[in-house]
């Protein structure tokens, strides 16, 4: 589907699509921004496509691996195929101004041939070289010389034939007298211009006014064919009947299946993505399987096709592959007794919706694992180096994990290793406080699941006795008790002393609905459950964002391999909410009662003020 839309796109239309992963905490903070994108550009959906594409997905791997690049979210921009553009070209911008900005500026540097001229003039006498026998009005857009509103309204524009619409910026305008900017101009053949719409310096409000009274002029002329655009464009929406039922397990535990599908997703997926393994990826890679078999504590099977594939890279010659020749190789090393799981499912890790937790979770609790381990096998074996786990983690960070503001942001941590690990202790609790560092820094966060909000880690619950409590002058404080910190975590992480890993006992099975499969269902219950939330549980502006434009939300359709954006209609949001708060029997025989009680107190009052007994009551009090 990707090759077919995108690659081999029709003439007249130009792509931006967006790469991301959906389990990546970055990319869920640049979604709502990409969503707003889809919705500034919906007017221009037959000649510009914004879409998107979940890398994380098996079935889009392919698509992904063949872009050559790992690191997400990545926009890209396929030009017109008859345009001056030639390849593919990469939208570098995480605001929502800037991006709109370089999307902007690309739509007019690689405008196509069959889209109107969307170049300032140089003179206004340029405006007749466009003009067609069909145009009754020419309309000039003067602006300043960043700005993007003339550009904007001609695409806005480009179904109305009666109406030729141009743009001219500032510094090309001196000996015209135009002092307004932004201003729109009606142009006469006798070369006189007048002024017949005045900007207010606000973009959005100009691109409507400006369009307003272009179309209020196409309407009065005779010969107009066509009803102008408006902004607001609508396209397919429907809710699916079927639902993900997503079951919560004890996240007080570690479990096998959540280790061994992190396993399946980082060497199936991960590494698989990279076009070509070059050297210092190989090494990495080398380095983090080697970990894997010396410490990984899952079944048999498992840890015997690790061990196979850290043979299998020893043994080659050359040390640069691609992922296909990665995928094909780890494929050929299976048979019944050593294999890796062939899907992901979730237990401790799972969220409360399938962009929460699940894999970033399960890559933490494997680290913790190996860090865990490595001290266990260091009091019998003492030749084994502090930090050889943590960086061999690093390494993988860097060169196949695929968020690259994770990434970053991890690597940053592990500067201090050097001075901080000096022995494995060290390492287990360097990696917890390390965690605990960025469970506060993504507090609130967008990637944050709602229902299970990122804490400190061990909670009070779980470790008791992992906290003290201490009362200064400046009031009462708590601190950690390393001792018994690293206790729990031993434990905690340890197969070999606790119960709390949950081992399984065949092969991971396939998820029965793949997680990009969402329904509108589901994104309907979990806005409400976003908009239950009290304010203080809400990134500033996210409830605001939902009341000011509740009539157009974005939705995301899975059309294969590519997700396009859309916007839902109008008409469906009514019944969105009506059904999300539907009132429950409970509900219903509450309000009853309610209405009897307050019936029957509103008539023994009345009766009160009428009767005899009560006018004599009230003389004698």
């Amino acid at each position: 589907m990707f090759h077919t839309k995108v690659v081999n796109r029709r003439r007249g239309v130009a792509w931006f699509v967006e790469f991301y992963n959906s389990w990546c905490g970055h990319c869920m903070t640049f979604t709502p921004i990409w969503k707003r994108v889809a919705l500034d550009f919906a007017n221009w959906r037959d000649i510009v496509m914004i879409a998107a594409i979940d890398c994380s997905q098996k079935d889009n791997l392919p698509t992904c691996r063949s872009r050559n690049r790992t690191v997400y979210p990545l926009v890209r921009m396929y030009p017109p195929v008859d345009s001056k553009g030639s390849g593919v070209m990469e939208v570098r911008a995480e605001t929502l101004e800037t991006l709109k900005d370089q999307i902007m500026e690309h739509v007019v540097k690689y405008a196509s041939a069959s889209w109107p001229d969307l170049t300032a003039l140089r003179q206004l006498d340029d405006i007749w070289k466009n003009k067609k026998p069909n145009h009754k009005h020419d309309l000039v857009i003067f602006e300043e010389d960043t700005s993007m509103l003339g550009t904007q309204v001609i695409l806005d524009l480009r179904d109305v034939d009666n109406v030729n619409v141009r743009r001219m910026v500032k510094r090309d305008v001196d000996s015209l007298d135009i002092f307004m900017y932004p201003s729109l101009y009606r142009v006469s053949s006798d070369y006189t211009y007048v002024m017949v719409a005045m900007g207010s310096n606000n973009t959005a409000e100009d691109r409507l006014a400006f369009v307003r009274v272009a179309t209020t002029l196409a309407r009065h002329t005779p010969d107009t064919t066509q009803s102008p655009a408006g902004h607001a464009g609508q396209g397919p929406g429907g809710e699916g009947d079927s639902s993900l039922t997503l079951e919560r397990h004890n996240a007080s535990s570690v479990s096998m299946q959540d280790l061994e599908s992190a396993l399946h997703y980082c060497l199936r997926h991960e590494v698989a993505m990279n076009s070509a393994i070059d050297t210092t990826k190989f090494h990495s890679l080398q380095n983090f399987i080697k970990v894997l078999v010396k410490y990984f504590p899952g079944r048999q099977p498992v840890r015997g096709f690790l061990s196979r594939v850290s043979e299998m890279l020893a043994k080659l010659r050359s040390p640069n592959i691609s992922g296909t020749d990665w995928t094909e190789k780890i494929d050929h090393l299976q048979d019944k007794d050593h294999f890796l799981p062939e899907s992901t499912r979730w237990e401790s890790c799972q969220g409360s919706f399938p962009q929460y937790r699940g894999y970033p979770c399960s890559m933490w609790m494997l680290y913790h694992t190996l860090t865990v381990q490595a001290y266990i096998q260091s009091a019998e074996t003492h030749d084994i180096r502090a930090d050889e786990v943590l960086l061999a983690v690093r390494d993988y960070m860097k060169d196949f994990f695929g968020c690259q503001e994770c990434s970053r942001n991890f690597l940053w941590l592990t500067r201090s290793i050097k001075t901080k690990v000096v022995n494995h202790k060290a390492a287990v609790l360097w990696l917890w406080e390390s965690h605990n560092s960025v469970n506060q820094r993504l507090h609130g966060d967008p990637s944050e699941d709602p229902k299970f909000p990122k804490i400190e880690f061990p909670s009070e619950n779980m470790c008791p006795h992992c906290r003290v409590r201490t009362f200064p002058a400046t009031g009462s404080t708590w601190s950690w008790d390393t001792t018994r910190v690293m206790e729990f975590l031993v434990k905690f992480y340890s197969p070999a002393i606790s119960t709390n890993l949950l081992q399984t006992s065949a092969v991971i099975e396939t998820v029965t609905q793949p997680e990009q499969d969402i329904t509108l269902r589901q994104i309907k219950a979990h806005i409400v459950e976003i908009l239950k939330q009290p304010d203080a549980d809400i990134q500033p502006g996210m409830r605001t964002r939902r009341i000011q434009q509740p009539t157009k939300p974005a939705i995301i359709v899975n059309d294969s391999d590519l997700f396009y954006l859309y916007l839902e209609e109008s008409k469906h949001f009514g019944h969105w909410m009506s059904d999300t708060h539907r009132l429950t029997q409970f509900d219903v025989i509450v309000w009853i009662v309610f209405y009897a009680t307050s019936a029957l107190v509103l008539i023994l009052f009345g009766y009160c003020l009428i009767s005899k007994g009560c006018r004599t009551w009230r003389k004698h009090y």
